[in-house]
């Protein structure tokens, strides 16, 4: 069962008609916890079930379309018994049809064992040369030999440079964003491969800490409130999910809960400052750690996992 969330538009602006007749647009969009549930089964054919039953069944509803359009270019021969629960109001602009079309595009892909890319489904075309480009630049980044299967930023940097000669080194930081490119370039989070990265993670939870220390492993004057890693440490260990997501969920969601400014004309915000100094707040300020908390902690809204079944929760606090 997938939960398919509804979406709110907090700013739009119609850009102009498209040659297809649909327009461009410019549009922040802010998921909220309403959301449709959608399951999808094995059959031999194709069809739809809805609990509302003034919702059509047949290709006027984009869950159908979506479905028929995938199996169509991918030549899947197999169908799918798709069963939505309906609670998103119906042209509310909240963007339950879209979502309920995207659900199930993932969904079938891992139920017909397309194992085709996001971008693919998207119909986004990355050349196959790209992809393979990065994950050669990946690897020589990921640390073998001092570090194993930890991650750095330059290794090309000049050993001489006392600005850049950090990049040579493994970071905390980096290893959460290496961790996090190998699991979108299709590397499992079962393989064995990725555990050196998911134990230093595990090793290294979100803390706010003081502000003069440093990270295990980090870069130059690092401190231990980043909300730069804890953004990309929140995905990589999301995919992995398990223990490791329970863990670093645990840990972070009431760490930044009780840091939210909760007063005042800047209630629901972050400050950048205080409780310590983050580690990039000179150069983006409340906006910045704002913003990243917020992606952080709507990680279940925002994303999909990649192998299970269900979308992971954040873990409940130790009672």
């Amino acid at each position: 069962m997938l939960r398919t969330s509804a979406k709110v538009n907090l700013a739009l602006e119609v850009l102009g008609k498209r040659d297809d007749g649909y327009h461009e647009i410019a549009t922040v969009m802010q998921a909220v916890d309403l959301c449709d549930r959608l399951t999808v089964e094995t059959a031999d054919t194709l069809s739809l079930f809805v609990s509302d039953p003034a919702l059509p069944t047949d290709d006027g509803n984009l869950i159908v379309r979506a479905a028929a359009r995938l199996g169509e270019a991918a030549g899947a021969t197999k169908g799918a018994r798709i069963t939505l629960d309906k609670h998103i109001p119906v042209a509310a602009g909240l963007g339950g049809g879209s979502s309920d079309a995207a659900a199930t595009l993932w969904a079938l892909n891992r139920l017909w064992g397309l194992r085709w890319s996001r971008a693919r489904l998207a119909g986004l075309d990355v050349p196959s040369e790209t992809l393979a480009e990065i994950a050669r630049c990946l690897a020589t980044c990921r640390d073998d030999e001092s570090h194993p299967g930890l991650y750095r930023y330059n290794p090309w940097a000049s050993p001489s440079d006392p600005l850049t000669r950090h990049g040579r080194m493994p970071s905390t930081v980096m290893t959460a964003v290496g961790l996090l490119m190998e699991l979108h370039l299709g590397v499992a989070p079962h393989d064995e491969r990725l555990r050196s990265a998911a134990e230093h993670l595990l090793a290294n939870l979100p803390r706010a800490g003081d502000e003069s220390a440093a990270a295990p492993i980090g870069t130059l004057a690092n401190p231990e409130r980043d909300t730069y890693y804890w953004y990309y440490g929140t995905q990589a260990m999301f995919y992995l999910e398990g223990d490791y997501w329970q863990a670093w969920s645990r840990q972070l969601e009431p760490l930044l809960v009780a840091s939210q400014t909760e007063r005042g004309p800047l209630a629901g915000s972050w400050d950048p400052v205080r409780p310590v100094r983050d580690k990039w707040s000179a150069y983006g300020g409340r906006l910045y750690v704002t913003a990243m908390n917020l992606l952080s902690l709507e990680i279940r809204n925002r994303h999909l996992p990649l192998e299970g079944e269900s979308v992971p929760q954040v873990a409940e606090r130790p009672r």
